[in-house]
């Protein structure tokens, strides 16, 4: 399934040695609040008129009382106190730091245009 794949990568590159990666080293960012809500909130992966397809619940979110939304504002915290220079330094997990840091700014807006707008 697609939700895993971006923890796939960075772990399969970071077991091969990939670029500007060690194989023992450990994430500078802690992701796993974000992995909570994507695990608990991404509907298994379906096919509509030949395409694979899954969803984010939004709506789970939008309850900003809900596990999820709490691990959502942890993991945008974490982001925002982040050592970027330290992270610069690994390409894989710097990637990584980018891919996530977009999709929950991006899941975010949308969260806050449904409280406001129901």
């Amino acid at each position: 399934a697609r939700r895993f794949r971006r923890a796939r990568v960075r772990t399969i590159l970071r077991a091969e040695g990939g670029h500007g990666a060690t194989a023992a080293a450990e994430p500078a960012v802690d992701h796993s609040r974000w992995d909570f809500v994507l695990h608990r909130l991404i509907t298994p992966e379906t096919t509509v008129d030949g395409i694979s397809t899954s969803a984010l619940a939004y709506s789970v979110l939008v309850d900003e009382a809900s596990e999820e939304a709490v691990a959502m504002e942890e993991y945008r915290q974490t982001l925002s106190t982040c050592d970027l220079d330290a992270i610069k330094a690994d390409d894989i997990e710097y990637a990584a730091l980018l891919i996530n840091a977009y999709n929950v700014f991006a899941v975010g807006l949308l969260v806050e245009y449904m409280r406001k707008n129901g």
